[in-house]
């Protein structure tokens, strides 16, 4: 995330957990960041770890999947997603109405053998990826919009 990000840029984190990857994009220098959870609980914590890292800039909500996501005025310029394959899986479709023309959706949490479905879902649905990662059984990736 911080190899794509620049200073200002908007975040969403679909599947936030404990808020980390929003949080970390805010200490990175983040714009607004976005953080949505299916799981109420994750999204209390979520707050809590907002809280306790001083990142007023992050918003924590229940939302399930993108359905409750707030859209922004040109989009988001990086969307995150660290969740199973088939989540992402399911996400690929409908997420590129919420980035940038130039934005970057990066991927993980995938297990290595899972990682040739979601590439396969992502290039389905209009997306380059540009950079993978293999590590220790895991697998990420970071793709853009097919122009």
């Amino acid at each position: 995330m911080a190899k794509y990000m620049k200073e200002g840029d908007n975040l969403l984190d679909v599947g936030t957990g404990s808020g980390i990857l929003a949080i970390c994009a805010s200490l990175l220098g983040a714009g607004e960041c976005y953080a949505y959870d299916i799981d109420p609980v994750a999204v209390r914590v979520a707050v809590e770890n907002t809280e306790l890292n001083h990142t007023p800039n992050v918003t924590c909500a229940v939302s399930d999947l993108l359905k409750q996501a707030k859209k922004t005025e040109g989009g988001y310029e990086i969307v995150v997603a660290n969740i199973v394959a088939d989540v992402i899986i399911r996400l690929a479709p409908d997420v590129g109405d919420y980035i940038a023309d130039d934005g970057v959706f990066i991927v993980s949490g995938i297990i290595e053998e899972r990682a040739e479905e979601v590439t396969a879902a992502l290039s389905a649905n209009g997306w380059h990826v540009e950079e993978e990662r293999f590590e220790n059984g895991w697998y990420a990736a970071a793709a853009r919009k097919q122009k």
